[in-house]
């Protein structure tokens, strides 16, 4: 396409502009144009961190409730034995007793 010279090109945006009455237009089309603009990101807005990480955090909810769920079943299958033990090393000899006694360390 050959570059326009301006007025050539005004000439051409007078002749539009004068002839827009006459331009058939569909139905809705300030409609769709106007949400086709509502869609467009604004100029110079930038995304604050929180929104970047907001679907990554929905995802992980997900996985953290199942987790959550698994956790919980294991733990009341396995009842009061690790607590019956802590409680049996602590009365039996309490000056020495440490945690790091009763997972089997020292």
């Amino acid at each position: 396409m050959k570059p326009l010279k301006k007025d050539r090109l005004k000439a051409i945006m007078a002749a539009a502009y004068r002839e827009k009455a006459a331009a058939p237009v569909p139905d809705g089309w300030q409609e769709a144009v106007m949400a086709r603009i509502r869609t467009l990101p604004a100029v110079g807005a930038r995304p604050r961190i929180l929104d970047e990480f907001a679907g990554l955090s929905w995802r992980f909810a997900a996985a953290a409730c199942a987790l959550v769920l698994v956790l919980s079943v294991v733990a009341l299958q396995g009842g009061s034995q690790a607590e019956y033990e802590m409680a049996r090393l602590y009365i039996s000899d309490p000056l020495d007793f440490s945690l790091v006694q009763s997972i089997g360390f020292f």
